[in-house]
């Protein structure tokens, strides 16, 4: 996993560990991922050792899924303007391009196009919800 060998993503992959979703982003289907930092995830103020009962990590799993896009989405695919897609969780989700950057759901792309053996994924500062 990609995410994994990064210094700034271990909150996200223990998250999806937690949530019983690594074998679902490292399978055969091609995915986007909006990959919320560290920091970002401290800033929303989620404590991993608190989700523990099966209610809890449904609602982690969702969380999670509200950051992927099935399918291939690269910067380059994205026109000026606002674009609203299907996240893996079945919410819309808006990305907003513009000449100060890019948005997704309200955060900010910090780094693009990062390739994944399944896709792509995208750095952002904050987590969805």
């Amino acid at each position: 996993m990609t995410a994994a060998a990064t210094s700034v993503h271990s909150s996200l992959v223990n998250a999806l560990g937690a949530a019983g979703l690594v074998d679902t982003l490292t399978g055969e289907t091609n995915y986007t991922v909006f990959a919320p930092t560290d920091a970002a995830f401290e800033a929303a103020g989620i404590d991993l050792t608190t989700f523990d009962t099966p209610e809890e990590l449904e609602t982690l799993a969702n969380i999670l899924l509200y950051h992927v896009l099935v399918g291939e989405t690269r910067s380059t695919d994205l026109a000026d303007g606002t674009t609203t897609v299907t996240a893996a969780n079945g919410d819309s989700l808006d990305i907003v391009v513009s000449a100060t950057g890019v948005l997704v759901g309200g955060a900010s792309v910090t780094v693009a196009d990062v390739p994944a053996s399944n896709g792509v994924i995208h750095f952002i500062d904050s987590v969805l919800m």
